[in-house]
């Protein structure tokens, strides 16, 4: 994204507000600063002392989890990994002690790619898209790296046939499935403007997703405040006992 001079920011952890006094870049000052540039950033209202390697600059304040869903790849020269194996777990400018769950697979080899679970001891703070590289738990080797897809997941305890055939579509990169799986973790319905949150979209952008494509079993309807998503059976089930209450 962008940020601009005189923004009002959130500093994670701890959800501190902080303001943007002045940007550089290169040297010379200027209004805004986008991603991909290299700039100097003068921020007002936190004591120096605060601030650590690792830390988050955002608009909004993101939860941390200890738990994400990740689409992970190993290098040809790495090692084969596990079901289960320790890692250290790179994202942003701080690393993480973690454990790796393979989910659709038992091995996971040289040049192949898999869905993830990874588990940590302390809460990382990431968006959906946010890219990472994992090495061995000794540091002294990168193994590969990938894209986050959940943030919140739903924790994977048993590797059932029906979550299998979901993370295998996943594994396509559709963004009409990552929706989907969304959607599916709610009882009730989840408003687009959630949705936009989740996964790091504009309103727009995932309106226009949502009007063109999405699995059969999710089905869109409309408020005055918002557009909502819920999975159609839970939703027939939710109308059901509203007539039953009303007759």
């Amino acid at each position: 994204g962008t940020i601009k001079r005189d923004s009002k920011l959130f500093l994670l952890p701890g959800a501190e507000k902080i303001r943007i006094r002045r940007l550089e870049r290169y040297g010379q000052e200027v209004s805004e600063l986008t991603a991909g540039d290299r700039g100097s950033i003068n921020l007002a209202g936190v004591d120096k002392s605060r601030i650590e390697r690792g830390m988050l600059l955002t608009d909004r304040i993101l939860q941390g989890s200890k738990l994400i869903d990740v689409r992970l790849s190993l290098f040809t020269e790495s090692t084969t990994l596990p079901l289960w194996s320790q890692c250290i777990f790179l994202h942003g400018s701080e690393q993480y002690e973690a454990k790796v769950h393979l989910l659709d697979t038992d091995n996971l080899v040289q040049g192949q790619e898999s869905i993830a679970q990874i588990h940590f001891r302390k809460p990382i703070f990431a968006c959906y898209g946010d890219r990472f590289v994992i090495r061995n738990s000794s540091a002294d080797m990168t193994l590969g790296g990938g894209e986050i897809i959940d943030v919140k997941p739903l924790h994977h305890r048993r590797r059932t046939e029906r979550l299998l055939a979901n993370l295998q579509k996943i594994l396509l990169g559709s963004i009409e499935e990552l929706i989907a799986a969304e959607v599916r973790k709610n009882l009730y319905p989840v408003s687009l403007e959630t949705l936009a949150s989740i996964f790091n979209k504009t309103h727009d952008e995932l309106l226009s997703i949502v009007s063109s494509s999405l699995p059969e079993d999710i089905i869109v309807f409309s408020s005055q405040e918002d557009v909502f998503l819920q999975e159609n059976k839970r939703f027939v089930k939710m109308r059901n006992r509203i007539v039953n209450y009303l007759t």
